[in-house]
């Protein structure tokens, strides 16, 4: 099997981390990474992150308005956006706050700031289990079914 991969994409894993332990580390890290570049928060403020129940940054949301601007998108389809993310909009703003949607993005340049942060103060991935490629209809019912510890990994060799 090959595969190929945009260098721009990648950095140097950490000697720290097992493949394993890294493999959970680019969605959590870039994900926190262009968020902060979204909102340019400020020292001393609390920014929530959710996997799915939170109103300012989302994993689980719909896409609104901002994000169809941010993203270029054509008059019909920013219309469409701001419907269908409305109630993310209005959430938001029930507590003085905003709702941004991030597709988040490769970016090999933040995955090697990452490792600069955490270089005195290393990372702790937290790895549920492994799977295999011929397991992945196993991995994916794990996930599906919540009350993971960790990442859920499938490894691919």
């Amino acid at each position: 099997m090959k595969a190929a991969v945009d260098a721009t994409a990648i950095a140097k894993v950490p000697e720290y981390l097992s493949d394993e332990e890294a493999a959970c580390v680019p969605l959590t890290a870039l994900t926190a990474l262009q968020a902060f570049e979204l909102m340019h928060p400020k020292a001393g403020e609390t920014v929530f992150i959710s996997g799915g129940t939170g109103s300012l940054v989302s994993l689980r949301g719909l896409p609104n308005g901002e994000f169809a601007v941010r993203s270029g998108m054509s008059f019909l389809k920013r219309m469409m956006f701001k419907m269908a993310g409305r109630k993310y909009d209005k959430m938001a703003a029930a507590k003085g706050q905003k709702y941004f949607f991030i597709f988040v993005h490769e970016d090999g340049a933040g995955l090697e700031r990452t490792s600069e942060i955490f270089k005195d103060t290393p990372l702790e991935a937290s790895v549920d289990e492994v799977f295999s490629l011929d397991d992945v209809n196993k991995a994916m019912k794990k996930v599906a079914s919540g009350g993971s510890k960790g990442k859920t990994i499938l490894k691919i060799l």
